[in-house]
């Protein structure tokens, strides 16, 4: 690594900034890729993030000092210039590029480099250093292309509704669900996870198309229903 960027107890540390990138504990300053919570913890005096990220983090947050950056603006944080790039991972999901002393160096955060219609494409940044986010790297991970895990939830889904039976896809509520309602075709109503709902607004509030949908506190017992829990 960097004789100015470094892991500590807190976190990654960036000493020339006197600032943690998504640190594990509370600091004073946090500079943060994206709102998963593995990624984004409360107790920090103040934050700064993706502009696009703002409304999710103090959704997850709650009340919370944050600042939010366009994509590419640069911001001088003591020594270090800070820039934030799409990492495709989630909506407001960041690469974040450091610059200091003529040296830069890019953290990943959580990336994907597919297409999704809920998120900016993965941008990919040049630095002469890359920190990177491996939670799936090993070789063993091989996924199916999203089309056709799309195409197999949708065929699922129309088989129970002909079957006079309700589905239940369980998925990640902020990022995952959205992507489903964006990608799946309309095979029948929709009915959500409380949690769910409110990241809902957020993403449509910000012009994310996806399919008509209910809180799931509003099921009244039909069936062929889709219910993303």
């Amino acid at each position: 690594m960097s004789e100015w960027l470094y892991p500590t107890e807190w976190g990654l540390y960036c000493e020339p900034g006197d600032f943690f990138i998504d640190p594990w504990r509370p600091v004073a300053r946090a500079v943060i890729t994206h709102s998963h919570s593995d990624h984004a913890r409360r107790g920090c005096a103040a934050y700064l993030t993706a502009e696009e990220n703002v409304p999710l983090l103090r959704h997850r947050l709650g009340d919370i000092v944050v600042e939010g950056l366009s994509w590419g603006e640069k911001r001088k944080i003591g020594e270090v210039q800070v820039s934030f790039h799409p990492a495709g991972h989630i909506r407001g999901a960041a690469q974040i590029r450091l610059d200091y002393r003529g040296e830069s160096w890019v953290i990943t955060g959580d990336y994907k480099r597919h297409a999704d219609p809920t998120t900016l494409t993965f941008e990919p940044v040049r630095a002469h250093g890359l920190i990177s986010e491996c939670t799936f790297g090993l070789p063993i991970y091989q996924w199916t292309a999203p089309e056709k895990i799309v195409a197999d939830i949708a065929e699922w889904w129309a088989t129970c509704a002909a079957e006079g039976k309700n589905a239940i896809l369980y998925a990640y509520a902020l990022g995952k669900a959205q992507r489903l309602l964006a990608l799946l075709p309309a095979v029948g109503p929709v009915y959500v996870h409380h949690s769910i709902v409110p990241i809902n607004r957020i993403y449509e509030e910000a012009g994310v198309k996806m399919l008509p949908w209910l809180p799931a506190s509003e099921w009244n017992k039909e069936k062929g229903i889709l219910l993303i829990a």
